[in-house]
Formats: C-alpha cells, structure tokens, sequence
C-alpha cells in the first residue's frame, strides 16, 4: 500500500512538473510573440516617421485594431493629421504676407507717372481685396496715392 501511495504521489507531482513545464512554455511562446509585434509596431511607427520627415504628406501609422500599438498609431496619425492642416495654414500665411507686401510696394509706388495695378491673386485672403479693387477699377475710381 506504502509503494501504492508513494508511486500516486510521484505520478501526481510528474503531472504537476509537466503542466508547470507547459505553461512556463506557453508562457515564453506568448512573450516572443507580442515582442515580435511590439518590434512591428515600433517599426511602423519609425517608418511611418521617416516618411513623413521626408516629404511624404500622405504616410500614416497602419496597424490592425487588434494590434497592441494600435491606440499609439492612432494618436500619431491624428497628429500627423493636425500637423499637415497647420503646415497648411502657415503656408497659406506665408502667402498671404507676400501678397500684401507686394500690394503695399504697388500702392506706395503709384505717382503721376505710374499709375496703380491691381497685383496678381494669389489664393489668399487678400484676393478679397484685389476683387475689391478691381471693381473699383472697373468703375473708374482707383487709388491716386498711398494711404497714410
């Protein structure tokens, strides 16, 4: 009965060992495996990056929902996002600036010898003006000297 029990107690910590071996498995499988798609993310993320860096407007962070890193590629890509709009808005500043000096070298440059022209559009705010002015032209009265 003693060898009965003892060979039950040894058989039930052979199991035990073995489930415990299978799980420490199973365990570092699971580990390699959301490494590997951690360096994936990360890697997207860098590309991602790069690409943008590099002129590439359109580049977004691509992952499946069911990616770790997906809520961080979403974050990035809403900043990317934000990013190219303000990007946007401080080119069409630029623009805006640039036509409004040129409008004040036009307008600080009529005289009796030069008379005013209404300078090109430029796709900015200030082609509010130019139409403005051009109306005015087209009627007759037009700026005779600069304003003060």
């Amino acid at each position: 009965m003693r060898n009965l029990l003892e060979a039950l107690k040894q058989a039930d910590q052979a199991e035990q060992i073995a489930a415990l071996e299978y799980s420490l498995a199973e365990n570092r499988r699971q580990a390699e495996l959301r490494s590997q798609q951690l360096e994936e993310g990360v890697n997207a993320v860098v590309t991602t990056i790069q690409r943008v860096s590099n002129k590439e407007a359109s580049a977004r962070v691509d992952l499946p929902t069911s990616h770790e890193l997906w809520p961080v590629g979403q974050q990035i890509n809403r900043f990317l996002d934000r990013y190219l709009k303000t990007r946007g808005a401080e080119e069409e500043l630029e623009r805006t600036r640039q036509a409004i000096m040129e409008f004040a070298n036009e307008l600080y440059q009529v005289g009796p010898h030069r008379p005013f022209r209404l300078p090109p559009r430029r796709n900015t705010a200030m082609d509010a003006v130019i139409i403005a002015l051009s109306g005015l032209k087209e009627k007759g009265t037009e700026p005779h000297a600069p304003l003060s």
